[in-house]
């Protein structure tokens, strides 16, 4: 690993010498407490998650991790950045007694942090304000701080640190272990963050030439800018399933349990399954809008499909602990579809009544046939639709589809493509915000076969 900290020159009368700070040699001799991998393995379960709903906050939710799992009196994260003054680093997450400290730094070429990526490995300081003595300010004083490095791309980019105010807590081996396990989880938070920035920098420049996203659905049917612009939206829908997978798999290289890695595991499948469900439907708009898209039609019973789509999404509805009820008629309802196509039409239409239905909720499933038409009606008890949004909740980027979901509204365009190249409609209803919602899909049922 290597450092991007620039070493200086500094007077060395009167400095307190970094060995006379330092109990890291201690470390080894002190009795350890026992491990907890109970405690362990939830916070870092914590973590992934908090990754996954908002990343924005991990590096706080990180430094109230450490707080929690080591009991210790301040806890935080330090960021090496670069300003007009060379190299610092920046304390953008502290909890604990030194919380009001948020927003500070120790100097990039001289103090604790930088001295850890100088050794590249952990260290135990005490008092360490006697050698930096720009720290008597932050108070109160600092009885032990253990200090642990992360890395990205194989660059030290940070620090995880816990803090003892008073005599009552020393830190032992197995502390170090835990902190260590913790930075791994931070190089893949910070990996993260990296995206996020670079995705918010590619929102920002479409958000400067395009004043809303009503303008951007116009954009979009300009030939010369569709491809620019499609790319820089969707950037915001690809992140969140990324952003969890990240810590998962850093988390799986270094897992304390079998357990946990099963759990982590779990995440990277779910997310990876979504972005692929994501992307095939980015490809299905384009191919749509090219005339390219088509259809391989067979003979099939549209009840063998509704089966194969339950089974896809009933890892999701556990997970979030709905209740499903399913009603099939007895008999075959034949139709003339591409059974690849009707399924990814109604396992978007179910993982869409998961996402906005509530822990606990309802979500029911009934398909029936009048006739020469086939109806299937997928209803929830979830987050609803406002009157505003329904005429338009089908369509890309629109007002609309923001305020639902904060989404683009992909997959519910990709069903109503789907549904009308076999010759159906689906309809969406809702009686408003927190009323549930409804979508029906009507399909011809196919000629019998003549005997």
């Amino acid at each position: 690993m290597t450092s991007d900290v620039a070493r200086v020159s500094l007077p060395t009368d009167n400095l307190v010498p970094l060995e006379s700070v330092l109990l890291t040699k201690e470390l080894d001799r002190r009795p350890s407490r026992p491990p907890d991998f109970e405690t362990e393995n939830r916070a870092l379960l914590l973590l992934v998650r908090a990754l996954a709903d908002s990343p924005r906050n991990i590096l706080q939710t990180l430094a109230d991790s450490i707080l929690d799992v080591f009991c210790a009196d301040s806890a935080g994260v330090s960021l090496l950045t670069k300003d007009d003054g060379g190299y610092r680093f920046y304390w953008p997450a502290i909890a604990g007694v030194w919380k009001p400290h948020i927003g500070g730094g120790t100097r990039g070429e001289f103090g604790p942090c930088g001295d850890v990526l100088d050794r590249d490995g952990p260290l135990l300081f005490h008092h360490f304000e006697r050698r930096y003595t720009y720290l008597p300010p932050v108070t109160p004083a600092v009885e032990e701080c253990l200090v642990v490095p992360f890395y990205f791309e194989r660059k030290a980019v940070g620090t995880i640190w816990a803090i003892a105010h008073d005599r009552r807590r020393k830190f032992d081996k197995e502390d170090l272990r835990r902190l260590e396990s913790l930075a791994r989880f931070a190089s893949a938070a910070y990996q993260a963050m990296e995206h996020l920035a670079a995705s918010d920098r590619r929102e920002e420049a479409l958000q400067c030439t395009n004043a809303n996203l009503e303008r951007a659905q116009q954009a979009l049917r300009d030939a010369d800018r569709r491809k620019d612009i499609f790319i820089a939206t969707v950037a915001h829908e690809l992140r969140q399933p990324v952003a969890a997978m990240l810590p998962a798999l850093a988390l799986m290289r270094g897992c304390v349990s079998e357990q946990f890695g099963t759990r982590a595991r779990d995440v990277i499948e779910r997310q990876v399954t979504h972005l692929g469900r994501l992307i095939d439907d980015m490809m299905d708009i384009a191919r749509v809008v090219q005339g390219k898209l088509d259809l391989q039609k067979e003979r099939t019973d549209c009840r063998d499909v509704i089966q194969d789509a339950l089974y896809s999404t009933s890892m999701l509805c556990q997970e979030h602990h709905h209740t499903l009820s399913v009603s099939l008629p007895d008999e075959a309802i034949w139709l003339e579809a591409d059974r690849t196509r009707l399924l990814q039409i109604f396992v978007n239409l179910l993982t869409n009544a998961v996402k906005y239905t509530d822990n606990g909720g309802r979500i029911s499933l009934n398909a029936q046939t009048d006739g020469t038409i086939a109806t299937i009606r997928i209803q929830d008890n979830g987050k609803g639709i406002t009157p505003g949004a329904l005429p338009r909740i089908f369509d890309l980027f629109t007002q609309e589809q923001t305020n639902r979901s904060g989404g683009l509204g992909i997959g519910l365009r990709v069903v109503r493509e789907l549904v009308e190249l076999h010759g159906g409609s689906v309809t969406a209803r809702s009686e408003g915000i927190d009323r549930g919602s409804e979508f029906i899909v009507t399909l011809p049922v196919a000629a019998p076969i003549a005997t």
